[in-house]
């Protein structure tokens, strides 16, 4: 997703790392649904899904960060609580 040109670079790096790690998500979770996945070692497969739960938190956690930022942008006040509540771009 191209992030609003009137944006600070930080929060327009914030949504170019989210496009790229949404990405890398993604086909993450392909190859896991894959019945290639299944032919792993079942240490190859524990490791490969807990690093897909670990990359979509870290993309809820850039969701936060950006929620953050553009409530600061927009002359609010960062709103920690309902951040954490905030949807993401990147479903």
């Amino acid at each position: 997703m191209k992030p609003p040109a009137h944006l600070p670079l930080r929060v327009q790096r914030i949504y170019a790392e989210g496009d790229e790690l949404a990405a890398r998500l993604a086909k993450a979770n392909q190859f896991i649904q894959s019945s290639g996945f299944k032919e792993l070692a079942p240490l190859d497969a524990h490791l490969l899904s807990l690093q897909a739960e670990i990359m979509q938190s870290y993309l809820h956690i850039l969701t936060i960060r950006l929620a953050r930022a553009n409530d600061a942008h927009n002359g609010k006040l960062p709103d920690t609580a309902s951040a954490l509540g905030a949807k993401s771009i990147w479903s």
